[in-house]
């Protein structure tokens, strides 16, 4: 897999594609990439494993897929992120 493909999947598990598809098509390429670019990290702050003790393993699963969504975007251009949500 690609890393388009593979943040593809991510973003559409974590429910910020579909999202990023709307906001691309009301409002463009810098909205989209805004939402993009922190959309992850604060599902990061609600996810973290110390604040949901009761669920950990929940919370824990999703974390490491939202590590993973930042690692993908890390290296990814504004213009790649772009092609991405706009392809779909």
């Amino acid at each position: 897999m690609t890393k388009r493909t593979d943040l593809e999947e991510e973003l559409g598990y974590l429910g910020l594609l579909e999202k990023a598809k709307e906001i691309y098509s009301e409002l463009g390429d810098r909205a989209v990439i805004s939402y993009i670019r922190s959309s992850y990290r604060l599902l990061s702050k609600v996810y973290h494993p110390d604040l949901n003790p009761k669920n950990a393993l929940k919370a824990k699963a999703t974390q490491q897929r939202l590590n993973r969504v930042s690692r993908l975007i890390s290296r990814m251009s504004d213009e790649e992120l772009i092609e991405l949500i706009r392809s779909r």
